[in-house]
């Protein structure tokens, strides 16, 4: 599982390398592949870009005006042409004529003088001319002024007045220069707002507009002018003179109307902008840029490749989790049961240390461990060899603290605890070469003790060393008819295996051991102690000889005797009672002398007759033709 993460994970990062830089746009990779499809992304990517530009120039936006909308005024037809056809009825036809006539005679504004001067007219029954002084008489001249110059003839005046300055007023040069300067304002501020909405503006002919404008205001002055010069003269009304004003006009409603739609976009960008962030745009486009380069033609296979991958790696992770779990749990048991089984083997070497704090250690090449030893109440981690390799460092060390000797058994007791719980041992072939380097004649004699039991639990046992005495031992323990002994002699052209002789070896020794007994029992001079050692080994080879399916020297040479004495006297009898008695007798004494059983056995004063005496009992019991001396 751990290499299918790493495969998956190279998957990803090559798919990762294959996009260009700068395509994600800041994005993760697991962000950027998941960037869904959008289909107007090209129109989204536009808008983001104006959404932007909008929040670069915010300041801008909120201060530039809105597109002014046009004034082009009417003129009211009705009021017009009913000014013009005003006349006074209370006047008859005849005195209006002659009133005319005479003011016709009299020149220009003389129609404006006689009014002014009729005000000084008397309202008397004796009234006299204000012009000449005379008397003014019936049905003269001034009578047919009065009543053209009534009030009425005022208001009339009046009207023409109010109407020819409401046309002067609403159709001033200034109204058409307001025109003109806001056409062009609107023009100056189009491209501003065309980068940020759709802001163009429809074509004006603004001269031919000014030019139709100030015909149609001249031909309706003209008229009035001419109304006024003469109230009560009705005037000839074509309305006509404003079709092509009123054309204008028409379009200028239409302008006006697009452009308070325009200032309607405006104002939404204006709401928008107020509260945007440059940074919130940036992000928004590039994300819009991510994702058309996410589901380009190029990218999109890659993506693709890169997602699988994660899949993979999230499935192997899980089920690399599973396993590790699986492993943790198997090992919070196994492993304290391991320290105390490792321990338990140091002790039965008599090794004088412990292991401590054994702890999992998971590592991309598999499942290891690391422990410490307790050395003299010190701890001491088997790591810390790596921090001190050499004498010069602080601190005890396991390289620097245990011999070669404590190194070989503590390797022992790792190996021998680690087959208890291999389930395939009884199909397993099991190699032991030289185990017993550096290791001293007890941790020699416990190690052929524990292959003996291994040998038992596995299919097949293969023991190579250097050390006759410790194969001896081994050959003892399983016993020689479980035993191929072979050998391997080298010679210049290679090696060859062959047959020892185990059995032949170790009756030479017990015969070696015989004739040392034989002769000490003589009188001849030996080596006391090399005799006492002697007597026990002399015992344990013959009894594996004469009761070979009973007794191994691997065994308590006491246990052997109780089981003895428990078939004395049955059909299972191994030994009668009176050889049993002595040879119990003859091991107490030796075994005060044999290494592990007693350290201090070198230090003793050996009693040479008592030695003598013993060396006759063990050759007695065991070899009933020479007389029994019992001291």
């Amino acid at each position: 599982m751990v290499r299918r993460v790493e495969e998956s994970g190279r998957k990803q990062r090559d798919a990762e390398d294959g996009i260009p830089d700068g395509e994600r746009h800041g994005l993760s990779m697991e962000e950027f592949c998941e960037l869904p499809n959008v289909s107007d992304i090209e129109d989204k990517i536009r808008l983001a870009r104006e959404d932007l530009k909008a929040a670069q120039d915010r300041d801008a936006i909120c201060q530039t005006s809105l597109f002014g909308t046009l004034d082009l005024p009417l003129f009211d037809k009705d009021s017009i042409g009913q000014t013009l056809s005003l006349s006074l009825m209370s006047l008859n036809a005849a005195a209006e004529a002659r009133v005319r006539a005479h003011v016709a005679s009299l020149g220009r504004d003389a129609e404006s003088w006689i009014n002014n001067g009729m005000k000084y007219t008397s309202d008397k029954a004796e009234q006299t001319c204000p012009f000449c002084g005379q008397e003014i008489t019936v049905g003269s001249l001034v009578e047919h002024y009065r009543d053209y110059f009534s009030d009425e003839y005022a208001s009339l005046k009046s009207d023409i007045n109010d109407t020819l300055s409401e046309v002067q007023k609403t159709h001033s040069e200034t109204t058409q220069e307001k025109f003109r300067n806001t056409v062009e304002t609107n023009r100056k501020i189009e491209p501003f707002w065309n980068q940020f909405c759709n802001a163009s503006l429809p074509n004006i002919d603004v001269e031919a507009i000014v030019d139709d404008w100030t015909s149609a205001r001249t031909a309706v002055t003209d008229l009035l002018e001419a109304k006024q010069a003469s109230p009560l003269e009705p005037k000839p009304w074509d309305g006509r003179v404003l079709e092509t004003y009123e054309r204008h006009r028409r379009q200028i409603v239409d302008v006006n109307a697009k452009l308070n739609a325009i200032n309607a976009s405006i104002r939404e960008v204006q709401e928008q902008t107020s509260g945007a962030s440059v940074e919130d745009a940036e992000l928004g486009l590039d994300r819009l840029k991510a994702t058309k380069a996410r589901h380009s033609q190029d990218i999109s296979p890659l993506c693709a490749e890169y997602m699988q991958a994660k899949a993979d790696k999230a499935d192997a992770e899980k089920k690399r989790d599973d396993a590790s779990q699986l492993l943790e749990t198997y090992r919070a048991g196994v492993f304290q049961m391991l320290q105390a089984e490792v321990n338990r083997h140091l002790s039965n070497f008599n090794a004088g240390f412990s292991i401590d704090d054994f702890q999992p250690v998971n590592r991309r090449f598999g499942s290891t461990s690391e422990y410490g030893v307790n050395i003299n109440d010190t701890f001491v981690s088997a790591g810390e060899d790596e921090a001190a390799p050499d004498d010069t460092a602080g601190g005890p060390t396991m390289g620097r603290t245990l011999s070669a000797g404590d190194r070989n058994t503590l390797a022992l007791a790792l190996f021998f605890s680690s087959l208890a719980k291999d389930r395939n041992l009884k199909d397993s072939v099991i190699v032991v070469d030289d185990p017993v380097s550096s290791l001293d004649e007890y941790r020699s004699m416990t190690t052929a003790e524990k292959l003996h039991d291994l040998s038992k639990k596995a299919r097949q046992m293969i023991v190579l060393s250097h050390n006759k005495q410790f194969l001896g031992q081994v050959w003892k323990e399983v016993g020689p008819e479980k035993c191929l002994s072979l050998r391997i002699d080298h010679h210049d052209t290679g090696s060859v295996i062959k047959d020892w002789g185990m059995n032949l070896e170790s009756n030479a020794e017990q015969a070696q051991q015989q004739r040392l007994l034989e002769e000490y029992a003589k009188n001849k001079n030996r080596d006391p102690k090399k005799v006492a050692e002697a007597i026990r080994n002399y015992l344990e080879a013959s009894l594996e000889k004469t009761c070979a399916s009973r007794y191994r020297a691997s065994k308590s040479f006491m246990n052997f005797i109780s089981a003895c004495r428990d078939v004395c006297g049955t059909p299972d009898e191994i030994l009668d009672e009176a050889t049993i008695d002595e040879l119990e007798k003859i091991y107490r004494y030796a075994n005060q002398f044999h290494h592990g059983s007693r350290q201090t056995w070198q230090s003793e004063n050996i009693d040479s007759r008592g030695l003598q005496g013993y060396a006759r009992r063990a050759l007695s019991v065991m070899k009933p033709s020479m007389p029994k001396q019992v001291p």
